[in-house]
């Protein structure tokens, strides 16, 4: 846990305050190693929030680039 920074997006009471998405982000290499969004809440800016999110973390750890691999189906992302 050390090299990697985990974060979550936690939904309000109307979620039920449960998991919404989450990232995890590797500092050495720099890679985006997980990001997921719930099924049910895709396409609602969860995943744009996780990557404005990671982009400012990534910044603030002095990381100007970061390996993305991602999933097929998740190419539009």
């Amino acid at each position: 846990m050390e090299a990697h920074r985990a974060f979550a997006a936690v939904g309000a009471e109307e979620h039920g305050g449960r998991v919404l998405g989450f990232y995890s982000l590797v500092l050495a290499p720099p890679e985006l190693d997980l990001l997921f969004v719930a099924d049910e809440v895709q396409g609602r800016g969860i995943g744009w929030l996780l990557e404005a999110h990671m982009q400012s973390e990534a910044r603030a750890a002095g990381l100007d680039r970061l390996k993305v691999v991602s999933h097929p189906p998740a190419e539009d992302f």
